[in-house]
């Protein structure tokens, strides 16, 4: 099945039904192909080991614990 890209926006649902029953759909943009939509298939998915031990992103929050940052905030707000 081929679909402009204005007719693939707006009938976006339907062309994914399409696809998720086995139709590849290409998408056109002045009658000049830019791409195509095929089913998903969990076989071509591949699990990978994990690099490395879990870390966490987040920084350590607590780098300053002798500062209380809520008197601080408080302070400079003026909301004594």
């Amino acid at each position: 099945m081929t679909s402009t890209v204005s007719s693939l926006k707006a009938h976006l649902s339907e062309n994914l039904k399409r696809v998720a029953g086995g139709e590849t759909v290409v998408v056109t943009d002045r009658r000049v192909p830019v791409a195509k939509i095929i089913p998903y298939e969990v076989e071509d998915l591949v699990e990978a080991p994990a690099a490395g031990p879990f870390r966490a992103v987040r920084p350590n929050l607590n780098k300053y614990p002798e500062i209380d940052s809520m008197a601080l905030l408080v302070a400079e707000r003026g909301d004594h």
